[in-house]
């Protein structure tokens, strides 16, 4: 995809998910309110009825004259609701997941869910997902931003605005490890336990897995697949370095922190801006 190209998708992507807010705003509103028109039953004048037991065919054919009326038809106007392929979503999930790539709730889902991104490297991510950050300067990235210190756990709200303030100030490497750790202790706060990350990971999955709607499912996933295959997976320090950072390199020592770049700081500050989603997925329960 030329410049060109990924400047155009993301106009049009904004403009799709303006429209799309546009929807959910008019969906949510009440139904538009119906006027039926109103009709007045004529008023029947009874004093020339004689007193007598028996009502004559013209009189009653009379009064049957002025109950012949229609109540008018009344239509309600009708709302499609747009069907969700969650088998797409699944898969492009799944897809930027393993890379870090999580799904979050300020992340526009046309941003997101792009199809054009399955199967690219990691790099290809990355690149999509910074410039995605970056762009209009840092606009979507200072959304998450103010998302997560209003959501955070109160015992890392000062730390993560000095995470912030070093990030923007271009200091990502001193971030990373205390970044890891974050992560760590919000997934702890999250899911209720004091297991340590193999044994919250192992809670997560579960509870992905039990979760009944499928979009929450999905929210679950991204975080459980970014754990589970590079980003916390488990390795033996021995082995060959991934391009992917790693929690257990980085918190025990055996990373090169030249390798770090901006993008990896910024690939965790986008998990825990999906922590915060799935906080909000939780409380809706």
């Amino acid at each position: 995809m030329t410049p060109e190209e990924r400047e155009e998708f993301f106009r049009r992507s904004r403009e799709l998910e303006a429209e799309y807010r546009e929807f959910i705003a008019r969906a949510a509103n009440p139904l538009p309110k119906i006027e039926i028109p109103k009709f007045s039953l004529p008023v029947i004048d009874t004093s020339f009825i004689p007193s007598i037991k028996l009502i004559t065919p013209e009189i009653s054919a009379y009064l049957n004259r002025y109950a012949d009326f229609k109540i008018p038809d009344i239509s309600f106007p009708k709302i499609e609701f747009p069907e969700i392929d969650y088998d797409r979503i699944k898969k492009i999930t799944d897809d930027n997941s393993k890379y870090g790539w999580t799904l979050t709730g300020e992340m526009g889902m046309a941003n997101y869910l792009d199809d054009d991104m399955v199967g690219t490297s990691q790099k290809e991510k990355d690149d999509y997902f910074y410039e995605f950050y970056s762009q209009d300067d840092w606009a979507y990235f200072n959304h998450s931003k103010e998302s997560i210190v209003e959501s955070i756990e109160p015992r890392w709200h000062d730390l993560i605005q000095e995470c912030f303030h070093s990030f923007e100030a271009d200091n990502y490497k001193l971030v990373i490890p205390t970044l890891f750790t974050i992560i760590e202790g919000e997934m702890s706060y999250v899911f209720d336990s004091h297991q340590g990350s193999s044994g919250l990971i192992e809670k997560m999955e579960k509870r992905a897995g039990s979760e009944e709607s499928k979009l929450k499912q999905i929210a679950l996933y991204s975080v459980v697949h970014s754990m589970t295959d590079r980003l916390f997976g488990s390795l033996h320090f021995s082995q060959e370095r991934n391009d992917l950072i790693n929690r257990h390199r980085i918190l025990h020592g055996r990373d090169e922190p030249s390798h770090w770049q901006k993008v990896d700081a910024l690939r965790l500050i986008n998990v825990i801006s999906s922590l915060q989603f799935i906080k909000e997925i939780l409380k809706e329960e």
